[in-house]
């Protein structure tokens, strides 16, 4: 099975997944995502969703997920940018073994240090990854800002909600 979903990333992913963004890409995003959220700098959401498959006959255990059910849990980031392993992989796992978190590592190393993406908490912090504050009071300023940051990431669970009722 690993032979497989190896090959799917060497030899179909490279054509179809485009992390690149021109200087007025990103410019535009970022002009998208303030002008609708407040929240300046942002190049697009990142999170992970589980893709239903039949119960593989080898290696079954490593996509039975936490739902009870057979899938491979694939990343999405901003547009549709798939990335997939097994079920049972948590979104964290999985971004930390991508190219896409290479690709923005490798952006903020080369001097792009007002671009980011936004995720949820079970991603962790990152220079180029916001993500929500943990355990805070009602009314402060980091409440303030996870609704903020939470509206602007409905725009990634409508794009999985879309890209699943496709298929």
């Amino acid at each position: 099975m690993w032979i497989i979903i190896s090959a799917i990333g060497a030899e179909i992913c490279p054509h179809w997944i485009k992390l690149r963004m021109s200087s007025e890409e990103k410019r535009k995003s970022k002009l998208y995502f303030f002008e609708n959220y407040e929240i300046p700098g942002i190049v697009g959401c990142i999170d992970g969703t589980h893709v239903r498959m039949v119960k593989p006959s080898e290696d079954e255990s490593l996509f039975y997920n936490r739902k009870g059910t057979f899938s491979m849990n694939a990343m999405i980031v901003s547009k549709p940018t798939p990335f997939s392993l097994p079920g049972s992989c948590h979104d964290a796992f999985i971004w930390n073994l991508s190219g896409a978190r290479q690709f923005f590592l490798n952006q903020y190393e080369d001097g792009d240090r007002n671009s980011w993406l936004l995720g949820d908490s079970g991603y962790g912090l990152e220079l180029f990854l916001m993500t929500p504050y943990r355990d805070v009071s009602v009314g402060t300023k980091e409440h303030k800002f996870n609704k903020k940051h939470t509206l602007t990431r409905s725009i990634i669970e409508r794009t999985i909600g879309v890209l699943k009722s496709s298929f």
